[in-house]
């Protein structure tokens, strides 16, 4: 199909590699081979409305040095992985909504956002370390806001996102927020608050699998038991995602 639509369009262009070097790496590769001023990132999961390339591009016309953020509510929430991801990410759109252009950058939630093209690679989208660690979105904003850009965030800009993850998927996604918080505590002092992991080091994984093993089931009961069954589970992954990144940085 991606061959039909460059046969059928000459300005798209197909760019691949031989093995998954992660997200920042793929969109730095992109924007290197993109011709045009402003350049739009959209997750693969994350599926476009009419106008959305149009109404990115007016907040660009005549502006500089800006970083638009535009709204992705997920498809389905009903799911309990994806309810508590839901709620999270609106949490995330009111303290956009309530803290202005530094709440945006200070927060960067990728999968919809749009700037000039020069000015994203004189930032960079890639950061050694975070190559598929999450927390490289708020890592790039950071960065962003240090170079003097700023943030905007407009819910008329909106995209579907078809976020699916299975229980194993968040808890895996979970040890990888908690490594990439730790190396964002590193890049960023003051960004976040640091994840008190010492305690969990000392517990064997045996251990964490067993507690994260007994919590599971309650990941399919109603949402007012999974939802905080989830959490701790999650919480528990982070810390020990945190730790394993602390211990590499530090050393035993």
């Amino acid at each position: 199909m991606l061959a039909e639509m460059i046969d059928a369009s000459p300005r798209l262009r197909s760019l691949a590699f031989d093995r998954n070097r992660g997200r920042s790496v793929a969109r730095q590769t992109g924007v290197e081979a993109a011709r045009g001023d402003v350049v739009l990132l959209i997750d693969d999961d994350v599926v476009a409305h009419g106008g959305l390339v149009s109404s990115h591009a007016r907040h660009h016309t005549g502006r500089r040095s800006i970083v638009v953020v535009g709204y992705m509510p997920v498809a389905d929430p009903t799911g309990t992985v994806s309810n508590l991801y839901a709620k999270e990410y609106e949490n995330v759109c009111r303290r956009y909504d309530a803290g202005g252009e530094d709440a945006v950058l200070r927060n960067l939630w990728g999968g919809n956002i749009s700037l000039s093209r020069d000015e994203c690679l004189r930032v960079g989208l890639v950061s050694p370390g975070f190559e598929n660690l999450y927390h490289e979105d708020t890592d790039f904003g950071l960065r962003c806001r240090n170079d003097g850009l700023r943030g905007v965030f407009d819910r008329s800009l909106k995209a579907t996102h078809h976020h699916q993850r299975s229980t194993r998927q968040f808890l895996a996604d979970a040890q990888s927020q908690g490594a990439g918080r730790e190396l964002l505590l590193r890049r960023h002092p003051g960004s976040t608050k640091q994840i008190r992991s010492k305690p969990l080091g000392l517990i064997p994984p045996l251990a964490i699998r067993l507690v994260t093993s007994a919590l599971a089931p309650l990941s399919s009961a109603p949402i007012a038991i999974s939802i905080p069954a989830l959490r701790v589970m999650r919480r528990i992954h982070m810390t020990a995602g945190a730790f394993e990144m602390r211990r590499s940085l530090e050393g035993p």
